[in-house]
């Protein structure tokens, strides 16, 4: 008895059925004549109207695989998604990632690093010898909130979250030396700090960074 299988409306293949099968789930209504029907055994697509009048089969193409779909863990550690791998590199441009975001595959089991998953699909397609990895990042970065509250609850304390605690009471004393008149190069060097952790682990004394 002859096997098949068909697709469904999301691109999956489904079966194997024989061909009584197939008439009665016409006749229901749960898939057309257009429906596209692979024979098992000559691994032809036809539509289901040919395969039910047995006209011979129209020889199409196998149907392209279903892309994968990603998640990404965000500063919670909670996935985030799912997004295709275009959508994935999205997020990266935006911000929203980094090289050292953890990411999974929709249905997989293990956890990479997004650099990790980028230097595959690179090597995959013979450019990983071409094309650098995304830009390194610092998984440790803080966050803005985090960094705004306590800059006006005690700034000295800011500073050590980006491991500058040293260079943060210097700040301090010399704002207090000045009677505060260093408060605004205090200011200036928090926020390029801020901005710079984003990206690299900052030195303990390293004053007005840049990228």
């Amino acid at each position: 008895m002859k096997t098949y299988q068909y697709l469904s409306p999301n691109g999956d293949l489904i079966g194997p059925v024989n061909m009584e099968t197939l008439s009665q789930m016409k006749a229901e209504g749960k898939i057309s004549g257009e429906t596209q029907v692979l024979e098992e055994a000559t691994q032809r697509f036809a539509p289901l109207d040919h395969v039910l009048g047995k006209t011979g089969g129209l020889v199409l193409p196998a149907p392209p695989p279903k892309a994968n779909r990603y998640f990404y863990a965000d500063q919670r550690n909670t996935p985030v998604g799912p997004f295709t791998i275009d959508e994935l590199q999205q997020q990266f441009l935006a911000g929203n990632i980094y090289s050292e975001t953890q990411v999974i595959t929709e249905g997989g089991t293990a956890w990479q690093l997004y650099s990790a998953l980028m230097m595959q699909r690179l090597s995959a397609s013979g450019l990983g010898a071409v094309i650098p990895p995304p830009p390194a990042s610092n998984p440790g970065q803080a966050s803005l909130p985090w960094t705004i509250c306590w800059f006006i609850m005690c700034f000295p304390v800011g500073w050590a979250l980006w491991g500058q605690a040293a260079k943060g009471w210097l700040w301090f004393l010399i704002t207090l030396m000045t009677g505060g008149l260093a408060v605004l190069g205090a200011m200036v060097d928090y926020w390029m700090c801020y901005s710079v952790q984003q990206r690299r682990k900052l030195g303990e004394w390293e004053f007005f960074p840049r990228r």
